[in-house]
């Protein structure tokens, strides 16, 4: 985790000591990298752009689990219209520093940020853990208010924890040698916010997503057998329509265990490679790293930042149908019919009406699993 708020110092001090070097490797590779950083700047700020636009117009959204979400966005929107660009000017020779001060600030913004990031994601993959394994009790002691005191919380942290550099704890003297920024950060310091920051996350987050798949596993597993125990115990047995709605929320909710794995694998995707770089210049020098491999691997870090909101996006169903019907309403020529099915609660509830029964017992062991729909009504807490 340490890496971005590194690689703001890495690049610069690359760029400083180095500048010949980065000239070696042809303007198309920097024309490359500078077009793929504009990418992820763009998918950034659109990908959350539509989050809040969903949220707007879609009370359901504005849960505990999306407030989490916001906050991310809040510091991976820091990242895309300050950091990069930054790193930008830094790589193509453009950006000269002609003040300690302003050095110094990208630098302490570049650590806030990078630690907010990590924090709410990991606040959010904890959040989802809670809903699914205590979904009747999560709603008594994570409230929304408890939930905006915790990302206050983590911002407080992160302002603290990142200008720790500022008020002492840093490898001496900030320098702007031929309007580069030079900032020295205490080898300590990147091994405490890499193993605080990166690595103690990814293992909570790796952990309480692999007991969540675990969980939603062991639920189908418990739904089934109670099916066959029903047709056993009846021969006249057949499932109703409640029941086929109220197996098909599992299924939503079980597939919703998988997109969780797919969040986590792309942050570390992203992350893994210039953790082990970093990692490994602290201990080798970072001189010792062809300057190559930070070209590569800062701009995959980045593309956490435009990886986030495109995964809320695109697996999202509910902020899926809120953008194609309020697009509809705006650009009815522009938008296609949406061909999605209505959920599995809205055809229970016409289900319902129509005086169809339902198995409690069945319905309670699904009703454990309903956490993407309880994710949803936290709205009340």
């Amino acid at each position: 985790m340490a890496s971005r708020h590194a690689s703001s110092a890495n690049m610069s001090k690359i760029s400083s000591t180095n500048i010949s070097e980065s000239s070696l490797y042809s303007k198309e590779l920097v024309i490359i990298l500078s077009i793929y950083e504009i990418i992820i700047i763009i998918f950034c700020l659109i990908g959350y752009a539509l989050i809040i636009f969903a949220m707007v117009f879609n009370s359901k959204l504005r849960s505990i689990c999306n407030f989490f979400i916001l906050s991310m966005g809040l510091a991976d929107g820091l990242i895309a219209t300050i950091i990069i660009p930054v790193s930008q000017g830094v790589m193509l020779q453009t950006l000269h520093y002609h003040s300690v001060g302003a050095c110094e600030f990208v630098s302490n913004l570049n650590l806030i940020t990078v630690i907010a990031v990590a924090l709410n994601l990991c606040a959010c993959s904890l959040e989802r853990f809670f809903v699914i394994a205590f979904p009747f009790r999560h709603q008594e002691f994570l409230t929304r208010k408890r939930a905006l005191s915790i990302i206050v919380a983590i911002w407080f942290y992160a302002l603290i924890v990142g200008l720790l550099p500022q008020f002492g704890w840093s490898g001496g003297k900030t320098l702007i040698i031929r309007g580069q920024c030079v900032r020295p950060l205490d080898k300590n310091y990147l091994i405490f916010n890499t193993v605080l920051h990166f690595c103690l996350p990814a293992v909570l987050m790796i952990i309480t997503n692999g007991l969540v798949y675990r969980i939603a596993s062991n639920q189908a597993k418990r739904i089934y057998r109670i099916r066959a125990s029903a047709n056993q115990a009846s021969f006249r047995y057949q499932s109703n329509p409640r029941e086929q709605s109220s197996i098909e929320v599992f299924r939503i909710n079980y597939r919703a265990a998988k997109r969780i794995s797919i969040i986590v694998g792309a942050y570390l995707i992203c992350w893994v490679p210039q953790m082990a770089t970093l990692l490994l210049s602290i201990k080798i020098g970072f001189s010792s790293i062809p300057t190559i491999v930070f070209f590569i691997t800062i701009p995959l870090q980045y593309t956490s930042s435009a990886v986030n909101p495109c995964i809320f996006c695109l697996l999202n169903k509910e902020i899926r149908k809120t953008l194609i019907r309020e697009l509809k309403a705006r650009f009815p020529i522009w938008v296609p019919h949406s061909n999605e099915r209505p959920n599995a609660s809205e055809t229970a509830l016409r289900e319902d009406s129509r005086g169809f029964s339902v198995s409690p017992r069945l319905f309670a062991q699904v009703t454990i699993e309903h956490s993407e729909s309880a994710c949803y009504q936290q709205q009340n807490s």
